[in-house]
């Protein structure tokens, strides 16, 4: 795995990324609100999984099966 990815993945895992939850948890005055859907609070996993947009793009390239077996298996 590209070193890149595993920091990438890292910071995901540890709620290190600049979401707006986490820039207002952190003091900074934004909306918490999804940047691309303005439905749900923007999280890392909303951004990556629960989000509409985040659902379409995974069913785009075509992997989208991976989640929900993932998700069924839970």
């Amino acid at each position: 795995v590209p070193p890149k990815l595993k920091h990438f993945l890292w910071r995901v895992t540890r709620g290190c990324l600049p979401t707006r939850t986490n820039l207002r948890r952190r003091g900074i005055d934004c909306t918490t609100g999804c940047v691309f859907c303005q439905e749900h609070f923007e999280s890392e996993w909303h951004v990556f999984v629960a989000c509409s947009k985040a659902r379409e793009m995974w069913t785009a390239a075509g992997i989208h099966y991976l989640l929900e077996q993932k998700f069924n298996e839970a």
